[in-house]
């Protein structure tokens, strides 16, 4: 099924963590060279500028998945939710969606939150990604009688999200 949005198949419904959206968004990269022959609409792929860049001049928009190899961004929206989660987002308008599922004996929660507003955001990082509009964080939770495991990731795009997207 294609994704009009995206223009690529969509992460499927069932991936147990943000890592497998990680880790799709590096297949998708990593074919992308495999369909250069027709114009690139959308794209997920790695948070490289150039490939922002790429994206763009092909009339597209990206949704890049942000990694531990760009450090001042990464740090930025790591430091920026942990925030608003402790202290709330003030007036900023967050768009949020929340799945739970109950199964074999364990919860999980998956919480997206993504915002549009970037006035918080140093300029010289906004502006190092062209076309930057919105940021956002997907976490999953994980409990079990035994456990309790979370994990986070971090995302950027050039293209606005709105509420009826995250759900």
């Amino acid at each position: 099924m294609q994704s009009p949005r995206l223009g690529v198949s969509p992460i499927p419904s069932n991936a147990a963590a943000p890592n497998q959206a990680i880790a799709y968004a590096n297949i998708v990269n990593s074919a992308k060279k495999s369909f250069t022959f027709k114009p690139l609409r959308h794209a997920i792929a790695n948070p490289a500028k150039e490939s922002a860049q790429e994206i763009l001049e092909r009339g597209g928009d990206y949704l890049l998945a942000v990694k531990e190899n760009q450090p001042s961004l990464a740090e930025a929206l790591r430091e920026f939710f942990d925030e608003g989660e402790t202290r709330g987002y003030g007036r900023l308008p967050v768009s949020r969606h929340e799945r739970v599922e109950k199964d074999h004996g364990r919860i999980e929660t998956r919480r997206a939150l993504w915002i549009n507003d970037l006035f918080w955001m140093d300029a010289p990082l906004r502006e190092h990604w062209p076309k930057l509009s919105g940021v956002g964080m997907l976490e999953r939770t994980r409990s079990t009688a035994k456990e309790l495991e979370l994990s986070r990731a971090f995302g950027i795009e050039s293209a606005p999200f709105s509420q009826d997207q995250l759900e």
